[in-house]
């Protein structure tokens, strides 16, 4: 129920690995085997972070014999800050926890001459090798190299990409400039996909297929930061502006034990930083229908399209050397028309006279029970026609309120209407990010913000109808999106052999969405009134005529909505330097926080549905029932179907999560890396935030278990797993640096994502269905 697992590289599948005994012993001997290693041991790579990372090298003479016990200093050139470390026994060195940036490598040793490699790149979770040869002499002297961008990460067994600040720039993306879209570039990878609406994905968010896995099985953090939505309804809960991004670094395959909760991808996004110099940019791209071609199969005018895309970054120091700030601010304003051709009821479908049409009409009043014996429905002595007094009120009221055809041949049932409708999307976004070194350490501090306005024409006003093109049927009306994401990371240099990481954050979004009718009593004044007295549950039921685009009036059946999710994060990881192993161990614990209020099964407002059969005859053939015999139903007021969902209280979700692993990477020989990683995944049960927030039919007992209530566990009684235990397994023969042989093992969890659970029952919720008994007789409505 929690989640899914996945064997990378060999099969995908739900299982148990082992009993949580056999499981702990194995993670036991895992780390002790890691802790075991011999110093005489050429030392390797290091585990690169998640939003750092890591250079590692060797320092030989001309000779190739190993230089131990020289000094190496690291000093990045945007700030000046610095590290230095010595080289161990077997010439090696490492430097993990590094931020990204162009950094200066210097070698130093009495009896040499000072060795120097300018200009290293070093991108977010990568490992770049930075190999030095010293000369005999002076250390007065200096040797020194400008680098070249690495061809490969030879130090790495997992599958990974990196797009640098300038990449992301000035690859060509989609029309909402959305950074995401160069993943698509990667094997493996299927086109983006937006995989709900605008009203509910309000800032745009693509979801990618990653090796064959759903949307969900990826997973995306900023800066370190899960920023992953819970419920599924979001394919990822914040992208910053192109503009405002250093690195985006994708992981594929064989990930590091650090990283979980993926069965396809991994992401890691991360910011521009301020600099010891001022640096600033101001951007806008626009797009306008008048530029643009009409569409050769949209009869009528053309819609209108004004898009801006606008922003600008600035960055610098506060104190030089010391504190530094970053800052970005992107404005979108997408105001367009959206183009509709729908199919509605034609001006002689409407007045109930059919006798010049093929199809039969048949009396509902006649007959029985099954649909046989009825009569031809007639109207002083005419058949096929429907006699005005027995037509219901409240179908003539809507009637009278639609338009009539304006497209098509004179007289056509299908594609006979057009319209352009407004459509505005207005939303805008800020970080400010600030940096702060103290001695050898260093301090990150991060806000995010976004909010979006949303607003989509209804088609027949009030009375709701069929959307434009691209969204759901029915989804008009406003949205008020709001979006802040905060986090902090301190790095701590213990002894120059172990660093210590910690990172805090919290993201918080909420979405109120109402369609356009919403605390209108205008429904009420037409005579419809099948909602209890609710703000949620008032406004202008869904009506669908079969054959004719749905809704026919009416509103998407999922607003209004209200849905806010909080997400606080905790991380705590050590890197420790032992002779030549470097280990890595953490932990991490999210509190997820879900509150909505919204229907998840049927329309709040009620939905009626009317079909043909309602006015047919058994046997019928399809030649003489269609369209008239569907609004014949309608006139007459005799649905198949009425459905309604009552919502009664909040629909909440509360869990905490734990994640922890432990990893060794090591470079076994010189030209062969090892890793071996455990990871371990605790997905307790999740609770309602009060008693009755969750409720499960139990078939057994014929009976709703509701949570907290009656003795039942405020969890359902669902059992929490301890034993997802994920071993991890790579490997890197780097023949040269432009050949590297990569092969790994692993296993991984991803969480179950629903937006469904436990809520579609009394007390949360009630459904009501009432079908008609066959597909001839009306439905029972509700009094």
């Amino acid at each position: 129920m929690n989640h899914r697992m996945q064997l990378q590289r060999l099969f995908t599948r739900d299982t148990t690995i082992a009993s949580p005994v056999a499981s702990r012993a194995c993670a036991l001997a895992l780390l002790s085997l890691c802790m075991m290693a011999p110093e005489a041991l050429h030392h390797g790579a290091a585990e690169a972070q998640a939003v750092k990372a890591t250079v590692v090298g060797s320092v030989r003479d001309k000779s190739g014999a190993a230089v131990s016990d020289a000094t190496i200093t690291l000093r990045e050139r945007a700030t000046g800050l610095s590290f230095t470390t010595k080289t161990n026994a077997s010439g090696n060195y490492v430097f993990p926890d590094l931020s990204p940036g162009d950094w200066d490598v210097i070698a130093e040793h009495d009896g040499f001459k000072r060795s120097e490699r300018d200009e290293v790149a070093v991108i977010v979770d990568t490992t770049s090798r930075v190999d030095l040869t010293v000369e005999v002499g002076s250390t007065t002297e200096s040797v020194t190299v400008t680098s070249d961008a690495p061809v490969l990460q030879t130090d790495r067994a997992d599958v990974s990409a990196s797009f640098e600040a300038k990449q992301v720039a000035d690859l060509p993306l989609d029309g909402g400039r959305n950074p995401q879209a160069v993943q698509s570039l990667l094997p493996g990878v299927g086109q983006p996909q937006y995989i709900h609406t605008s009203f509910a994905n309000p800032l745009n968010g693509q979801a990618f297929h990653v090796n064959g896995q759903a949307v969900f099985a990826s997973s995306v953090q900023l800066e370190g930061i899960d920023d992953n939505e819970r419920s599924g309804v979001l394919p990822v809960v914040y992208i910053p502006p192109a503009a405002a991004i250093q690195t985006m670094e994708f992981t594929l395959g064989d990930y590091d034990a650090e990283f979980g909760r993926a069965l396809g991808s991994v992401t890691n996004i991360t910011l521009k930083s301020g600099t010891n110099h001022f640096h600033g940019s101001a951007y806008e791209d626009n797009e306008i229908s008048a530029l643009a071609a009409k569409n050769y199969f949209a009869p009528g005018a053309k819609p209108r399209v004004v898009n801006n895309y606008y922003g600008g970054t600035l960055g610098g120091p506060i104190w030089r050397d010391r504190t530094f700030f970053f800052a970005d601010l992107l404005r979108y304003a997408d105001h367009a028309q959206l183009f509709n051709l729908e199919s509605i009821p034609s001006l002689a479908a409407r007045t109930g006279n059919y006798a010049g049409s093929p199809f039969i009409v048949y009396d509902p009043a006649t007959g029985d029970a099954t649909g046989a014996n009825r009569k031809q429905i007639s109207c002083n002595g005419v058949l096929n026609v429907i006699c005005p007094s027995r037509f219901n009120p409240i179908s003539v009221a809507l009637l009278n309120l639609l338009p009539a055809p304006n497209a098509g041949a004179p007289g056509a049932e299908s594609q006979n209407f057009s319209e352009n409708t407004n459509s505005t999307n207005d939303n805008q976004t800020y970080d400010i990010k600030i940096d702060q070194k103290i001695h050898f350490d260093t301090l990150n501090l991060r806000y995010s913000h976004a909010d979006a306005k949303l607003y989509s024409q209804p088609l027949f006003g009030l009375i709701g109808g069929p959307a434009g093109s691209g969204s759901s049927a029915g989804n008009t009306g406003s949205v008020n999106f709001v979006l802040w994401n905060a986090a902090a990371e301190y790095v701590h240099t213990f002894t120059p052999s172990l660093v210590g990481e910690f990172r805090f954050g919290v993201s918080h979004f909420l979405n109120d969405t109402h369609q356009s009718d919403f605390g209108s009593n205008y429904a009420s004044t037409l005579g419809l009134n099948t909602a209890p007295n609710s703000i949620y549950n008032q406004g202008m039921p869904e009506i669908k005529l079969s054959g004719w685009t749905a809704p026919t009036f009416g509103y998407y059946q999922s607003y209004p909505a209200h849905h806010s999710e909080t997400n606080i994060t905790m991380v705590n990881n050590w890197t420790k330097t032992l002779g030549n192993h470097i280990i890595k161990w953490g932990g991490e614990a999210q509190r997820l926080r879900d509150d909505q209020i919204s229907s998840l099964q049927y329309d709040t407002r009620g939905a009626y549905s009317f079909a043909d059969g309602q006015t047919e005859i058994k046997g019928q053939s399809a030649a003489t029932a269609g369209l008239p015999n569907a609004m014949a139903a309608f006139l007459l007021d005799v649905p198949n179907e009425f459905t309604q969902q009552t919502v009664l209280g909040n629909q909440s979700w509360r869990q905490t999560v734990y994640f922890g692993f432990v990893q060794d990477q090591w470079n076994a020989l010189p030209k062969l890396t090892l890793t071996l990683g455990l990871r371990w995944e605790l997905y307790p049960s999740p609770t309602p935030n009060k008693p009755g927030g969750f409720a499960n039919y139990d078939p057994s007992t014929n009976s709703l278990t509701v949570a907290g209530i009656g003795g039942n566990p405020s969890n359902m009684g669902v059992q929490t797993k301890y034993d997802d235990f994920a071993p991890r397994f790579g490997m890197a023969y780097r023949a040269d640096d432009k050949t590297v042989v990569r092969g790994g093992f692993g296993i991984s969890y991803a969480p179950w994502t629903d937006n469904r659970y436990g809520y579609t029952n009394y007390p949360v919720q009630q459904n009501i269905d009432l079908k008609a008994a066959n597909s001839y007789v009306s439905s029972t409505l509700p009094t």
